[in-house]
């Protein structure tokens, strides 16, 4: 028998809202056994520290990456006794 639509979008629902609860309990444990008492707002000091260490973070990666990169350019030529090149 074919399930009809509007039933194969409510158990997707239930399904939904189970994992939901399940993320929400997860979520509200990790807060417990760390102690975060409040949660921060956009205005608060720590919240935009943290978002300029996430940004200043992100910067870094990708000059570590091209680091690695151009560290891996030199080793090639090098290989071809080309490294002085400028090629």
């Amino acid at each position: 028998m074919k399930k009809s639509p509007h039933e194969v979008l409510n158990r997707e629902l239930r399904a939904i809202s189970g994992r939901i609860d399940c993320a929400t309990h997860a979520v509200d444990t990790l807060e417990e056994q760390l102690c975060i008492g409040t949660w921060w707002k956009r205005d608060d000091a720590e919240y935009a520290k943290m978002l300029d260490y996430i940004d200043n973070r992100k910067f870094v990666r990708v000059v570590e990456d091209l680091q690695g990169l151009v560290v891996s350019r030199l080793m090639e030529l090098d290989k071809m006794n080309l490294a002085g090149s400028g090629t």
